[in-house]
């Protein structure tokens, strides 16, 4: 009961705000709820709740009488959903090392990218708006490692490693498997590229299994 009070107290708030737009409007929105996509049957409309009509391409919203409510184009464009990507699959046949035994990682696989960010034919994510990002990914590397070997994950921007944005770890006993895992925050233009590059001491895999994800934080 506590929860639906706090619930429906947010979303009347929300719902006498949609004339704000910005960082107000786009906060509330993805702390309330997700955009939902086609016009909610009178029954069905709460009120704060946020849509997206396909039919007239615009957002809209259920203000506190029940009523619909086109929001601004500024109110629009704070709705938009923030761009967010999350890729799996790397594969130890796709690593190409350098003479510095360094590999960049390509993906797969998507798990989804509301943006288009993400390329797998290069392993690169590029962003398509300004703003800060969370990067996070897990690599497992097999081979036979022995001990004293080192493995690394790096995180690229535009091509170029960034201080600080490395992991690396060395093997303390024998071993077949090395997880590694790294998280960043970047700021990022649009139109930059993040991509993640592997080093090992020995210039080669026989297995390699991940994921990695790239958001935009609000």
């Amino acid at each position: 009961m506590k929860k639906t009070f706090i619930f429906l107290l947010l979303t009347i708030f929300a719902g006498s705000l949609y004339a704000a737009g910005g960082e107000t409007l786009r906060s509330l929105y993805d702390v309330v709820a997700p955009v939902l996509h086609g016009n909610p049957a009178p029954a069905d409309r709460q009120i704060g709740q946020i849509y997206y009509d396909a039919a007239s391409g615009g957002y809209k919203g259920v203000n506190k009488n029940g009523g619909i409510d086109i929001l601004t184009n500024a109110g629009s464009s704070a709705l938009t959903p923030l761009p967010k990507a999350s890729v799996y699959g790397p594969s130890e046949d796709d690593l190409v090392f350098d003479t510095n035994n360094t590999a960049p990682v390509i993906f797969r696989q998507t798990s989804y990218d509301t943006n288009s960010m993400y390329n797998s034919t290069t392993g690169l994510f590029t962003v398509s708006a300004t703003g800060y990002y969370t990067f996070h990914s897990q690599i497992e590397m097999g081979w036979s490692f022995l001990a004293g070997d080192l493995v690394s994950i790096e995180v690229k921007v535009n091509g170029s490693g960034l201080n600080n944005y490395f992991v690396e770890k060395r093997v303390l006993v024998d071993t077949n498997r090395v997880p590694v895992a790294i998280t960043v925050d970047l700021y990022l233009q649009a139109g930059d590229t993040v991509g993640l590059a592997l080093y090992t001491t020995t210039g080669d895999l026989g297995a390699l299994s991940g994921w990695a994800t790239l958001k935009q934080i609000p």
